[in-house]
């Protein structure tokens, strides 16, 4: 097996500069968004959301690249992440532009639109690698579960949006593919946690710090698609998203090849 012989104490110091980043920025949030209002700092955090997200597609890339891209489930999977999260850059890299110069081309939707997928397709490679899909083909009728929630999560959300179950499908919009997406991403991971007999083993910790970056991101589509829908400042969106590419990016992380040979 090959070996790893990356410092121990370079992960413990990108790890503790992750957590400086996060609890800088959720505090400061806190603080300018409800004791001390500017309005200028809406614009540092969307600009810090772009950068983080960045960061996080580097990282996550790297990682993958250490995992030997397509020779394993989990490089694959972090490769797909990485992608996820690259697109999350330029999707709001482009919407704080949009913003600035009121353009009406809204090119950051091609680019939004794009990051449930390449998380889906992380997601399906982790279950790859811990046999989900084995436990599922002994116990096939378990499928009809994660289907059934998918099916009420979807009107619950479609009814709080719009007061109406059946609106959404003859006036659909690019908020409803967000929630959509998200929908089908929290379904994924709850399907993951409930037919994965053994999670991950030593990564178990990392993977569910992962889920959670999902998960954060699932209430966070739905929270924008509502304030959207209501045009209600959509700032509490923001953080959720913060809070779930941070999540992804310390989960991401936490999936050390190195500790293969320890």
């Amino acid at each position: 097996m090959k070996k790893f012989n990356k410092p121990q104490n370079l992960n413990k110091n990108f790890e503790n500069l992750i957590k400086s980043i996060f609890f800088t920025l959720i505090f400061s949030w806190i603080f300018f968004n409800y004791i001390y209002k500017i309005e200028i700092y809406s614009d540092f955090f969307a600009i810090a959301l772009a950068l983080f997200s960045l960061f996080g597609a580097i990282f996550s890339f790297n990682r993958a690249k250490e995992w030997g891209f397509h020779k394993s489930y989990i490089g694959l999977s972090l490769l797909f992440i990485s992608l996820g999260l690259l697109m999350w850059f330029f999707g709001q890299t482009f919407y704080f532009l949009d913003s600035k110069i009121e353009s009406k081309l809204e090119i950051y939707e091609f680019f939004f639109i794009f990051i449930d997928p390449f998380y889906l397709l992380g997601l399906y490679y982790i279950a790859r690698s811990i046999g989900t899909f084995n436990y599922l083909k002994s116990n096939f009728s378990l499928v009809l579960l994660p289907i059934l929630v998918f099916i009420i999560n979807f009107l619950i959300v479609s009814y709080a949006n719009r007061g109406d179950f059946l609106e959404i499908f003859y006036n659909l919009n690019i908020e409803d593919v967000y929630i959509f997406g998200s929908i089908v991403l929290a379904t994924f991971v709850i399907s993951i946690l409930l037919f994965s007999r053994k999670l991950g083993g030593i990564y178990k910790r990392a993977l569910y710090i992962l889920f959670f970056g999902i998960l954060f991101q699932y209430f966070g589509d739905n929270l924008y698609a509502y304030f959207e829908l209501q045009n209600l400042n959509g700032s509490l969106a923001d953080l959720l998203f913060f809070i779930s590419i941070s999540l992804v990016t310390y989960g991401v992380q936490k999936l050390d090849p190195i500790k293969l040979n320890e």
